[in-house]
């Protein structure tokens, strides 16, 4: 009888332990599922589900850079201001899950004569 007893709670550690180790790689699929990319996905690459994107900011920082061009033939100089927003955001397919994860870099060029002029955004 005592030797029973022995089983059954050697048979519940060993199930309980294979369960464990079941959802600890479920995590780890989930997690190596999500690719990073330099492009956003928009749909799921198994079943083309369109994915639910969200995001949270990380930062911003200012910095400048200076270009010239050239008006009756005198080199100007000018400098632009760019402002950076950085944010890190994911994909998930509704049906399954994670999918996509990048940070989303967004740049807005304050002179109008900069090669970037406006806002471009890019993925990292």
């Amino acid at each position: 009888m005592k030797r029973e007893k022995c089983m059954k709670t050697k048979r519940k550690n060993i199930l309980l332990s294979v369960a464990v180790l079941i959802m600890f790689l479920m995590g780890m699929s989930m997690t190596a599922a999500a690719s990073t990319k330099v492009y956003k996905e928009d749909y799921c690459g198994v079943c083309k589900a369109k994915l639910v994107e969200h995001g949270t900011h990380v930062g911003h920082y200012n910095d400048t850079h200076e270009f010239f061009y050239v008006v009756d033939g005198n080199q100007v100089v000018v400098t632009c201001d760019v402002a950076h927003s950085i944010a890190r955001v994911y994909g998930y397919c509704p049906t399954h899950g994670l999918r996509w994860s990048a940070n989303e870099h967004t740049e807005v060029h304050s002179s109008p004569n900069c090669s970037h002029y406006k806002t471009v955004t890019y993925y990292e």
